[in-house]
């Protein structure tokens, strides 16, 4: 009996939320605006760059940003490296990565703050110092503390 109307609430509930995704759905559809700067067939669309927009990209790749996570702020390759040596990889936590400008060589240094399990389940916190190409954004790990 109570199997029966635990189905019936769950299948009303997956009823109701379909309908109002669908409802939603129609709603967008039909109010939608006409973009009058869509470009046709024949037409070609040019988008000017100031001056501005070159240099802050450019000061963004020199400060080396441009190869690290948007999420967390880490650098792929060097969290990979450092799972790999980790006894418990599931268990690594980024915590910060600090990152210098491009050197004369094109690199850039890297000095990445985790934590992770040890040996007796405990966390315990770490230090990787690295360094990554500024074109290539690949990394070779210096040291892991």
């Amino acid at each position: 009996m109570f199997k029966l109307i635990g189905k019936l609430i769950k299948w009303s509930i997956y009823v109701s939320v379909g309908c109002t995704i669908l409802l939603v759905g129609l709603g967008m559809s039909i109010d939608t605006p006409v973009d009058t700067n869509k470009v046709t067939k024949n037409e070609v669309k040019v988008e000017t760059v100031s001056q501005e927009e070159i240099a802050l990209k450019n000061e963004e790749k020199r400060k080396g940003f441009h190869c690290l996570s948007a999420w967390n702020g880490s650098h792929r390759g060097v969290v990979k490296f450092t799972k790999k040596q980790l006894r418990d990889p599931k268990s690594f936590e980024h915590d910060k990565t600090l990152v210098w400008p491009v050197d004369v060589n094109g690199n850039h240094q890297l000095v990445m703050q985790y934590r992770a399990k040890n040996g007796f389940g405990g966390m315990t916190s770490g230090v990787v110092k690295a360094e990554f190409s500024n074109d290539t954004c690949s990394a070779i790990v210096k040291s892991i503390d």
